[in-house]
């Protein structure tokens, strides 16, 4: 696999989006960089933080990175 970035979005913390998906990426090789984006529990706020992600790289500090 690429390099590439996986995003778990979530309305809460993201503990439960991020587990059910690296349940399924362990279906694959390689391993991408994680990010969780909690807290996105309005339309607005995931508007708003798609057009952020999109214009910008988002750096490693803002989200968690897996090893």
């Amino acid at each position: 696999m690429p390099n590439r970035t996986v995003f778990f979005v979530s309305d809460g913390t993201g503990i439960t989006a991020e587990t059910f998906g690296n349940s399924i990426l362990a279906q694959f090789a390689g391993k991408p960089r994680h990010v969780r984006r909690p807290f996105i529990d309005t339309p607005d706020k995931a508007h708003r933080w798609c057009a952020r992600s999109t214009t910008r790289p988002t750096p490693r500090a803002a989200g968690r990175s897996s090893s």
